[in-house]
């Protein structure tokens, strides 16, 4: 993320007129089955990985999950009642995200996931 910078809208225009372009996903997919109206695919998208609104990411830098974890991003997707997992590698300057099979699902399609946080414990022995 960088502050002040202006992301590829899913749709509509900016607010600033003389924005010269946005700065492009660095994902290789889309979680929503793509559509010419951004709507259409709601209820579809679950093959995709549940749906076109996130809210929240959490990158896993701790030590207490398992180790297969660890660097994994962590995305709140908010119509699919889950948390996808996507996967950084590094390329040229930057990165590339890749989807990863690996999806934490709700059983309640009314859950509205929008902060992870992760602490560490101390345990007393």
């Amino acid at each position: 993320m960088i502050q002040g910078a202006h992301y590829l809208r899913q749709g509509g225009q900016h607010d600033n007129r003389y924005v010269y372009d946005d700065i492009k996903t660095i994902a290789d997919h889309l979680h929503w089955a793509k559509a010419a109206n951004p709507w259409a695919a709601n209820g579809k998208s679950d093959a995709a990985g549940g749906g076109h609104a996130h809210a929240g990411l959490m990158c896993y830098l701790g030590g207490s999950w398992p180790q297969e974890y660890v660097g994994r991003y962590f995305m709140n997707n908010i119509h699919g009642a889950r948390i996808n997992v996507d996967v950084p590698e590094a390329q040229g300057s930057g990165f590339v995200v890749t989807t990863e099979a690996t999806s934490f699902f709700f059983n309640d399609l009314d859950s509205q996931i929008v902060n992870l946080a992760t602490t560490r414990m101390a345990r007393s022995i």
